[in-house]
Parts: C-alpha cells; sequence; structure tokens
C-alpha cells in the first residue's frame, strides 16, 4: 500500500527591492564624561567619536558609531573623519546597502587598517537595512544569541582609596560587575588597588582588569603572579604594543591562560 504525502510547494524566494544610496555623512563629536577615565598613558575627559549617517534615496537612514583610540588602535579624531570622508563614502553612493558583504570587501581593499572608520561604516548599513526591513539588527546577523547583558562598571581612579569608594557607591545603586583600569598607577598601587576592591566585593561578584596595553612584559607578570588571589575573571591586554608573542608570553604564567586576553 502506497501512502501519499502531500507537499506543499515551495514558495519562491522573494526579491527584495535595492536599498540605494544616496549620501553618507561623517559626523565629529566630543562629548564631556560625567567623570574622567584614567587608562594607561591617558586619561579621557571626552569621548571623541564619529558618527556615521548613511541615508538611502527612499529616505531610510541608518547610524554608525566608533570612538578614536590614539594610543590603543592609533585612531584619531581627524584620521576617521578623513578615513570615511575621503576614502569610504564615496565608494558607497549609489550602491545597495543590501550587498554589504561585498561592499565591506571593496571598502577594506580601498583603504587599509583604519578598523574604527571601517566599523562605523558597517555598523551604519546593517542599522540602515535593518530599518528598511522592520527588523532588529541582530536579527540581520543570524539572531540573539542573549537577551540580557549584565551593565559593567569601569574603575579608573588615581588611588586604591578612590576605586574601593567608586566601587561600594556603584555597588549600592545595584551594579555588581566591575572592570579596574590599571596600567595608570604604580604597579604596586595597581596591585593594591586589584585585592582593595576584591576585598570589599564579595568573590561571587566578577571582577576583571584592563591595562590597554600600559604593561611592560616584566610588570604585567607580576600583576598577573600577585593578583591571582584577587581570582580576576580575566585581564585584557596586559602588554604594550599589544603585540601577540607578549600575550603568548604572559600566558605561560598563568595557572588558567584564558584569563588573559
Amino acid at each position: 500500500m502506497t501512502k501519499h504525502i502531500q507537499v506543499k510547494p515551495v514558495q519562491e524566494k522573494r526579491e527584495r527591492s535595492p536599498l540605494v544610496i544616496r549620501r553618507v555623512d561623517v559626523i565629529p563629536v566630543a562629548l564631556p564624561l560625567v567623570k574622567p577615565m584614567r587608562m594607561a598613558g591617558i586619561t579621557i575627559t571626552h569621548a571623541q567619536n564619529i558618527l556615521v549617517r548613511i541615508e538611502a534615496t527612499d529616505g531610510t537612514v541608518g547610524w554608525g558609531e566608533a570612538a578614536s583610540a590614539p594610543t590603543m588602535t592609533g585612531d584619531t579624531l581627524g584620521g576617521l573623519v578623513c578615513a570615511v570622508r575621503d576614502y569610504l563614502a564615496p565608494l558607497l553612493v549609489e550602491e545597495d546597502a543590501w550587498t554589504r558583504p561585498q561592499l565591506m570587501r571593496r571598502l577594506r581593499a580601498a583603504l587599509l587598517g583604519n578598523t574604527g572608520a571601517h566599523s562605523a561604516v558597517e555598523l551604519a548599513l546593517i542599522d540602515l537595512t535593518g530599518r528598511s526591513a522592520g527588523l532588529p539588527a541582530v536579527d540581520l546577523l543570524g539572531g540573539a544569541l542573549r537577551r540580557a547583558v549584565a551593565p559593567m562598571w569601569l574603575l579608573g581612579n588615581a588611588t586604591p582609596e578612590e576605586d574601593v569608594a567608586e566601587a561600594l557607591a556603584k555597588q549600592r545603586e545595584g551594579f555588581d560587575f566591575f572592570k579596574l583600569k590599571v596600567g595608570s598607577k604604580m604597579l604596586a598601587q595597581d596591585i593594591a588597588a586589584t585585592h582593595a576592591v576584591r576585598d570589599v566585593l564579595t568573590h561571587s561578584m566578577p571582577l576583571c582588569a584592563d591595562a590597554n596595553c600600559g604593561f611592560a612584559p616584566a610588570s604585567a607578570r607580576r600583576y598577573l603572579e600577585e593578583t591571582r588571589k584577587a581570582e580576576l575573571l580575566f585581564i585584557e591586554t596586559t602588554a604594550r604594543l599589544c603585540r601577540l608573542e607578549r600575550l603568548d608570553d604572559a600566558h605561560t604564567h598563568l595557572t588558567d591562560p584564558d584569563r588573559c586576553r
């Protein structure tokens, strides 16, 4: 006996109309921080960022953003503006925003490096296409892996005492995840601040550190060794110049190499 199964016809893939880019604008901003942030080699008082605005011929607009980071990526505010305005934007006008992967390959071939400028443009393209389709950007990238993210507070002060006071104040406000900026004090103070902050937080509360490439290799090794008991979740960009071989060297001095990023 043969059982006949009714098969529904496969729907043809709907053709999407091109989302033609009409103009690309880059807008430099310098937003004052409520409180200066001390990092290795620099104290940040303003967020010097660029906003990228991409407009399609149907009026839909997408926005992207990137931060200047002269001591980390080499991106300056002027450099970001120049990269987008003079090199990337002209290659986007009259192109279809739905061809984002091909467009990004073309942009990377036209301008080496300049990761901040490329990222701001790609974010704007994703935002533009998401708004055009009426979809969250995450759904254009394969779907959400999580629906909530714990907020993390950055601690970057001149003294360990100030780090502790700020950690306690923010804990009372509801923060339960902290990142300590290290590499901006004397090494002994960085180590003391790490233990002092850990002592006022429960060990179940995540605490991590970020050196922003501010440690010399020997200092990075000493910091890693002398903060083991603080049970840091991870330690970010320990070595000066962020050289991979220096990170590998730091890994060899850790019981849990995954802590060093």
